[in-house]
């Protein structure tokens, strides 16, 4: 869908000096906008849908209702917590950060900072927005990991720091990890028309199972459940199903990267980073160059059962 006229307006009205573009999908504004987080959090959430972004002349009034948010809620709250407090620390990160300019001495304050939607400029046609990021960026940022339902935007010029290409993120690099470490939770792609009378005994175990639909992002199903769930998505889509929790939701931890090898501790839950799964991923892929994070998974089916690992990889360094 092409954007409107007011849409590519709105983009382009940045002023004269090249800012940084930080690139975020729906799901950041859904969460700002669904988490009573703050009183006026909730209208700049809306700006951000609604018009695609939030300009640098904004950023301060936005800060300060971030500022508002506190670190520790219940439930599933805390996912919305978490995801403003993240964004508070960046955008303080890469707003007048002199180190970030690409001439230090020109920009001795650093560069100011737009917040964009990737479905914003994804409405545009490849050449407006092209000029649109060339005429006023000099660095865009993309948040991580974006959805899987939207293509990031790709961009040499100006310098990109994101999502290498969306596969990155598709069920076809998890498992080809899989294979690659040796290591991962059961799993089963089913092709679309494939229709269940019954859950295979590899996942009749678990009481939470994570279930992937084509183009879509996963989520976790009760095992009582998810004959429903998992025929109703292959009557018009693939999917992949598979292990996640045993009793409740599995436990997932983070490990970021690049990882830090001058240490040669070893394994431990303290030490995730030296998980052979890593070791193998660090040393085939070259996280030492690269960027993101590591999605650890505990099944809790047993205490000896080992971490299972997916990733999303998010940026290239250098």
């Amino acid at each position: 869908m092409q954007a409107s006229a007011s849409d590519t307006a709105a983009l382009l009205s940045t002023g004269h000096a090249k800012r940084i573009a930080f690139l975020f999908d729906s799901t950041l504004t859904a969460y700002l906008m669904m988490g009573n987080l703050s009183p006026g959090l909730k209208n700049h959430a809306v700006t951000m849908f609604e018009v695609g972004k939030l300009s640098d002349e904004s950023i301060d009034s936005f800060l300060t209702e971030l500022e508002k948010v506190g670190c520790v809620a219940e439930g599933e709250a805390q996912r919305y917590f978490d995801h403003a407090v993240t964004l508070r620390n960046t955008i303080r990160f890469l707003r007048y950060n002199r180190h970030l300019s690409p001439d230090p001495d020109f920009h001795n304050t650093g560069m100011g900072l737009d917040l964009l939607r990737c479905e914003s400029l994804l409405g545009l046609d490849p050449g407006t927005c092209s000029r649109v990021l060339n005429k006023n960026y000099a660095l865009l940022v993309s948040m991580a990991p974006l959805s899987n339902e939207i293509r990031p935007v790709s961009s040499c010029t100006p310098q990109h720091i994101g999502p290498a290409i969306p596969e990155v993120n598709s069920a076809w690099f998890k498992l080809f990890m899989y294979v690659l470490t040796e290591s991962g939770p059961p799993s089963l792609l089913l092709v679309k028309g494939t229709r269940l009378t019954k859950l295979p005994k590899t996942f009749q175990a678990y009481d939470k199972l994570l279930v992937t639909v084509w183009g879509h992002d996963p989520s976790v199903v009760s095992t009582s459940n998810v004959l429903l769930v998992l025929n109703e998505a292959l009557s018009h889509s693939a999917a992949l199903i598979q292990a996640h929790g045993f009793v409740s939701d599995g436990e997932v931890v983070f490990v970021p990267f690049p990882i830090d090898t001058s240490q040669n501790s070893e394994f431990s839950r303290k030490n995730l980073c030296m998980h052979s799964a890593i070791q193998k991923l660090s040393a085939e892929l070259q996280l030492g160059v690269t960027c993101g994070f590591v999605s650890m998974l505990r099944t809790g089916r047993s205490r000896t059962s080992a971490k299972q690992t997916r990733i999303k990889k998010t940026g290239r360094l250098g």
